[in-house]
C-alpha cells in the first residue's frame, strides 16, 4: 500500500505523465487538435474524481496545508533560491538559501525559517494521509480513461484552483 501511495503521489505531484494531443488534417488543410470521445465510464469516473477533488481541495487540512505554504513563502518574498553547494534536495536548497539571506526574509533565524518548512511539511503529510482516496481514485481512472485524460484533468484543476 505504501509503495502504490507514493506511486500515486509521484504522478500526481510531479506531473510527469505527458498529455498527448492528435492532430487531423481535413480536407480542406485545416489542422485541428482533436481528442477521442470518453466512453460513458470514463466520463462517470471523471465526474466523480472532480467531485472528489473539490472535497479534498475544501478539506481543512488541504486548507491548513496551503495557508502554512503561503505563509512560509510571503516570508522569503516569494524568491525563487538559488542552488547551494550542499543541498541535495529542494529542501535543503531552500533551507540553506534562507540560511545565507536571512536578510531578505522575514525569518528572523534560520530556525525558525526551518520550524515553518517542517510545519508546512507535517501539514502536507495530513492532508495527503487524509484524502488517500483521492489518490486511489485518480489511478482507477487513470487505468479506465489513460493517462492522457487524467494529466488534462490535472492540468485543468492546476489552472483553476492553483497548487493544491
Amino acid at each position: 500500500m505504501k509503495q502504490f501511495f507514493f506511486t500515486a503521489l509521484f504522478f500526481f505531484t510531479a506531473n510527469i505523465i505527458q498529455a498527448q494531443e492528435y492532430t487531423v488534417v481535413g480536407l480542406d488543410g485545416e489542422v485541428e487538435n482533436a481528442k477521442p470521445k470518453l466512453t460513458d465510464e470514463c466520463e462517470e469516473k471523471m465526474t466523480a474524481l472532480k467531485e472528489r477533488f473539490l472535497k479534498m481541495y475544501e478539506s481543512p487540512e488541504a486548507v491548513n496545508h496551503r495557508k502554512l505554504t503561503e505563509e512560509f513563502f510571503a516570508k522569503v518574498h516569494n524568491k525563487e533560491p538559488m542552488d547551494h553547494p550542499r543541498a541535495t534536495n529542494f529542501n535543503e536548497k531552500i533551507l540553506f538559501w534562507i540560511e545565507a539571506h536571512l536578510d531578505q526574509t522575514d525569518f528572523s533565524s534560520a530556525e525558525e525559517a526551518k520550524d515553518a518548512w517542517n510545519k508546512k511539511d507535517k501539514a502536507l503529510l495530513a492532508y495527503t494521509k487524509a484524502n488517500m482516496d483521492y489518490y486511489v481514485m485518480l489511478m482507477q481512472t487513470m487505468e479506465t480513461c489513460g493517462s492522457d485524460t487524467v494529466e488534462e484533468f490535472e492540468t485543468e484543476m492546476r489552472m483553476v484552483y492553483g497548487m493544491y
